[in-house]
């Protein structure tokens, strides 16, 4: 009776035309019928009409039900034990909710979850899940949540987490409210690349600080490294390039993303300097002994999903390409230009010099091209 109630429920809802559904507060199956803070003492077991189920073969039944009666539409699992729905849910919920970062227009009634360090041992959760992502499920890491009176840290940091987790990609904040430089940045997010970044030293400190994205074009690769600092002050973070997988040989470009700025050339490795409750994020690209395309703040991959192109011409000593964009939106090209080149109105580098040019987007595709000077 139960299973066919369940049944007929899901399959009404997705003929009706529901494409997406989101199923909460599993956790009954691994610790009785309670959630959140209600206390263990207060929790009832839970009991099963045939005694030979467990509680996992007991998740295994209903979420199959619902998949039966739902099809390919997408299903997210949050709270679930994951040996309960493998091979049944699309996406899973990675952490507990990541809660809102301030009061003024986001009111949680768990005022802790509004803090740095429960957000820090949220983000822990939602790095040492990436190895599912892409092949059990999606990961979901929950939504981006920084209201307008944020610090621009604290944002950047939860909006960092969220780009880097590789799967679903949200927000739960009053958009029409929102200040544009919030919407802006929540929009460098969009497409999601679909890949989890890798945390390098997941084993070596209590919170992971540098995670490791690897972008791969038809046109070139490269790294995006996003570095944490989780402390309450400043301090350096660092990485050394042989973390990086894949591995990367001779010397590599870095750029900061958020900061619009040009690290230096390094063989070995990058220590940066970071305000306590912060976090960068990297472009670690090789060095050519021609001007390359260094970054683009229209993408936090920084080429990985906008630039479709990108073709250097040494006869023409032309560097061209195509961008993807949504009508309407715009950005800056940044290219990283060695010693014997030239571009007017171009900025001195350690090895060369940084020059960067606007981009405007009056339909969703546009070419773009740079010729340069010796």
């Amino acid at each position: 009776m139960v299973q066919a109630y369940v049944y007929d429920v899901y399959y009404t809802l997705r003929n009706w035309g529901v494409t997406a559904f989101k199923l909460d507060f599993a956790g009954a199956f691994t610790s009785g019928l309670g959630h959140g803070d209600i206390p263990d003492a207060a929790r009832r077991p839970v009991l099963y009409a045939d005694p030979s189920f467990c509680r996992i073969t007991a998740c295994r039944k209903l979420y199959g039900i619902i998949r039966q009666a739902i099809g390919e539409a997408h299903m997210t699992v949050c709270n679930a034990p994951w040996q309960g729905v493998i091979g049944i849910a699309d996406s899973i919920f990675l952490a507990n909710d990541i809660g809102n970062l301030t009061d003024d227009e986001s009111q949680d009634e768990r005022p802790a979850r509004r803090g740095w360090d429960y957000f820090r041992e949220r983000s822990r959760q939602v790095f040492t899940r990436y190895f599912f992502h892409g092949r059990t499920w999606w990961g979901n890491p929950d939504c981006f949540v920084a209201e307008n009176d944020a610090a621009d840290n604290h944002a950047r940091a939860r909006l960092q987490v969220v780009m880097l987790a590789g799967g679903q990609y949200k927000c739960s904040n009053r958009l029409p409210q929102w200040k544009p430089s919030r919407m802006q940045a929540f929009l460098k997010g969009l497409p999601r690349y679909g890949r989890a970044a890798r945390p390098v030293d997941l084993f070596e400190n209590e919170y992971p600080r540098v995670l490791d994205l690897p972008v791969d074009t038809a046109w070139g690769s490269w790294h995006v490294v996003g570095l944490f600092n989780w402390e309450s002050q400043e301090g350096v973070v660092e990485f050394d390039l042989s973390q990086l997988r894949p591995r990367v040989a001779g010397e590599q470009l870095i750029w900061d993303f958020w900061e619009q700025r040009f690290v230096g050339v390094s063989r070995n490795g990058v220590g940066l300097k970071m305000p306590p409750e912060s976090a960068s994020l990297l472009c670690v690209r090789p060095r050519a002994a021609h001007p390359v395309l260094l970054a683009t703040d229209l993408h936090f991959t920084q080429g990985g999903v906008e630039i479709s192109h990108c073709l250097w011409d040494g006869e023409g000593r032309t560097l061209s390409g195509r961008a993807r964009r949504a009508p309407g939106a715009a950005g800056r090209l940044f290219f990283y230009l060695p010693k014997d080149f030239r571009h007017a109105e171009s900025v001195p580098v350690e090895g060369g010099t940084v020059w960067s040019t606007p981009v405007l987007f009056n339909q969703p595709e546009i070419g773009w091209s740079v010729t340069f000077s010796s």
